[in-house]
């Protein structure tokens, strides 16, 4: 059985419309940070899928991340480390079978998305979909 966070399937389908971020002027960095609380402990889970759907104003953007936070210690983990940002939609998936690790015991998950220009402040970035997927153990 698969759980997909926000309810049915097409309620998270691609639909263009963006939640658009726009880079600090101080530090040129622009992140969104996702927390979902579910139901679940690590032992009713036997795979997390995190999935966004994103792409930049500009193609030359520097670098971006996609990050997963650990559990119950909160440090954050790399997901996914590109160089450039596509500017036509795309989607970055991450999975793991390391429940234990990534879902806190209170069945809290949190995600990043991070856009580093380094430098300039002209850099927006568009972020459709976001998404997970638990599946649970039978």
């Amino acid at each position: 059985m698969t759980i997909i966070s926000g309810g049915l399937a097409d309620a998270q389908a691609d639909d263009d419309v963006y939640m658009v971020g726009e880079c600090d002027g101080t530090n040129q960095q622009s992140s969104y940070e996702f927390q979902w609380y579910t139901s679940y402990t690590p032992a009713d889970i036997t795979k997390i899928t995190v999935e966004f759907q994103y792409h930049g104003s500009q193609s030359d953007t520097p670098s971006y991340w996609t990050y997963i936070k650990e559990g119950d210690l909160g440090q954050y983990t790399t997901m996914q480390d590109f160089t450039l940002w596509p500017t036509t939609d795309q989607w970055s998936t991450w999975e793991t079978t390391d429940v234990a690790t990534y879902l806190a015991s209170d069945g809290t998950l949190r995600a990043m998305l991070c856009a580093c220009p380094q430098k300039s402040n002209t850099y927006n970035t568009y972020l459709d979909v976001v998404r997970i997927r638990l599946e649970l153990a039978q």
